[in-house]
């Protein structure tokens, strides 16, 4: 009984190890990033209305919210990577990829939206000064 055991759990560990039991799917980097979109933002948007709102210059504006996005693109770019890491481990089509590069893309536009709005709001003050 004690063999059958060892046998059986030396098994499951070689079905976890191969099956990929414990690491991320295409729903976990989209979860994971979908809270990281959401901080990053929440806490963008703040520092770009305190930073923005003693700008005058709306090329100095302008710069400033360029660093603001780039700082959601770089997250996108991880949870990308993260993503192809997961299609080539599970030799994936290339439309299951596209699927969820997708979703994880919406999440971003939606977060991108809330620094641009703010950006819109500063700049149109700036200009109706």
């Amino acid at each position: 009984m004690k063999k059958f055991s060892i046998i059986c759990l030396t098994a499951l560990i070689v079905l976890c190890i191969f099956a990929g039991c414990g690491g991320q799917t295409y729903q976990s980097v989209l979860d994971e990033y979908t809270v990281k979109f959401q901080e990053a933002s929440s806490q963008l948007v703040k520092e770009f209305k305190s930073e923005g709102s003693e700008i005058t210059d709306t090329a100095k504006l302008s710069k400033l919210y360029k660093q603001k996005i780039n700082l959601l693109n770089d997250l996108l770019a991880e949870g990308t990577q993260k993503m192809a890491e997961i299609k080539t481990s599970n030799n994936d089509n290339e439309s299951t990829y596209k699927d969820w590069v997708q979703k994880l893309t919406n999440i971003y536009y939606t977060e991108a939206n809330k620094i641009t709005n703010e950006y819109i709001l500063i700049l149109n003050s700036t200009l109706n000064a």
